[in-house]
């Protein structure tokens, strides 16, 4: 659906039940907008690997929760880290539904947005070279981090 019309009937709800705008409903609404992706590439990740490896560290003497912390979730970081990055980015994106949802408050997109209506300053400037420096720096993180995944994931198999 587009994000007009999403913005709208997310300001109607919370209008309707007499919530006060402001971080919380953008965060609610963002947060429900997002959560579809994210058990999207979950459940993707969680079909390609079998329930029999944690039987096995069950029936090998692990209790069920260090199943889960020392079998399942290794095996879901990967669907968690992109899904975070993924939420985050479709979060990032999704201006006008912050933009009738915020209320008072002011978020990075919306004062970048209320400064170009005077015309472009210096703070909107420095604003968009910081935003662009820490997308390149967690995109030389990601791949970073996956080089030394793959590194770790060969010498564990060796």
């Amino acid at each position: 659906m587009p994000s007009l019309t999403i913005g709208i009937a997310v300001l109607v709800f919370f209008r309707t039940f007499s919530f006060p705008l402001g971080l919380p409903t953008v965060v609610l609404s963002h947060v429900s907008i997002s959560i579809s992706y994210v058990v999207l590439i979950l459940m993707g990740r969680i079909d390609g690997f079998s329930s029999n490896l944690q039987e096995a560290s069950v029936d090998l003497g692990a209790s069920w929760l260090q199943s889960i912390k020392d079998i399942i979730l290794p095996l879901l970081m990967p669907a968690i880290i992109a899904g975070w990055v993924f939420s985050f980015m479709l979060s990032w994106n999704e201006f006008i539904i912050t933009y009738f949802l915020i209320g008072n408050n002011v978020t990075i997109p919306v004062y970048i947005f209320s400064q170009l209506r005077f015309g472009l300053s210096p703070k909107v400037n420095v604003i968009s070279v910081l935003v662009t420096g820490f997308t390149i720096v967690m995109i030389v993180l990601f791949l970073l981090a996956g080089k030394t995944f793959k590194k770790i994931r060969k010498l564990k198999q060796n």
